[in-house]
């Protein structure tokens, strides 16, 4: 009897500790749709929904006959990056702190991609040809499979990377 009592506050104790460390943390508003709370667990964090909004931006941009090939690269943790750059065909559109980002996700899921989409309008990029278009998507595609090698402390996907 006593030990089921004792696993029972021993629950109760970790109950008790997730629900602090869950009331702790900012919450941020999620652009992409995650399926379970695993999944969503992984997503609520500052760097994954940067790197989520640039490929959803991509995709909207691409549907509307303007395609770009963009990229993220942030600097420091996935959970709290220091800062991040935007490269629209390799070309630098825009950057900014961490802070900034997250500052963004706290007000609006939706804020940081028109932000980013705002940038890259008015890089005033020439239109690329669908040839142009493909050729970029391979260059990235060919960079996501580089390893890391010079310990720069660039996070993301491999996918992320300017090539």
């Amino acid at each position: 009897m006593s030990e089921s009592k004792n696993a029972r506050t021993n629950k109760q104790s970790i109950d008790y500790m997730l629900l602090d460390i869950d009331q702790s943390k900012t919450k941020i508003k999620i652009l992409s749709n995650p399926g379970n709370y695993i999944a969503h667990m992984a997503q609520d964090n500052v760097g994954y929904q940067m790197q989520y909004s640039i490929s959803s931006l991509e995709k909207i941009l691409e549907k509307e006959g303007n395609p770009h090939v963009l990229q993220m690269n942030c600097q420091g943790s996935r959970q709290e990056p220091i800062h991040w750059m935007l490269y629209a065909d390799g070309i630098k559109v825009a950057s900014g702190t961490g802070t900034y980002a997250k500052e963004c996700f706290i007000e609006a899921a939706e804020k940081f991609r028109d932000i980013c989409r705002e940038a890259v309008e008015a890089a005033n990029l020439p239109h690329l040809s669908e040839h142009d278009y493909w050729l970029l998507k391979r260059a990235q595609a060919i960079a996501s499979l580089e390893p890391f090698d010079n310990g720069s402390h660039i996070m993301g996907s491999k996918k992320g990377r300017v090539f």
